[in-house]
């Protein structure tokens, strides 16, 4: 639940940020992001440099929220 809280609070955020936001421990939420990229649900949205950490996007949301229209069944 922490986990799906953090992604759907900031579609796009960093492996420090996650841990942050889901008050795991610092090796389960790494863990967790690293399965989640595996699976595809995370992609690396720009990849880190030096200090700078790769910001990783929860792809499917965020193309949800950017559609200009919603189909209505």
């Amino acid at each position: 639940l922490q986990t799906l809280d953090a992604l759907f609070a900031r579609p796009l955020l960093t492996a420090p940020d996650f841990v942050q936001r889901t008050g795991l421990a610092r090796r389960t939420a790494f863990r967790i992001v690293d399965d989640l990229l595996k699976c595809g649900i995370l992609k690396v949205h720009e990849k880190g440099a030096g200090r700078r950490p790769t910001v990783l996007a929860f792809s499917k949301l965020v193309k949800i929220t950017e559609q200009k229209k919603f189909r209505v069944p």
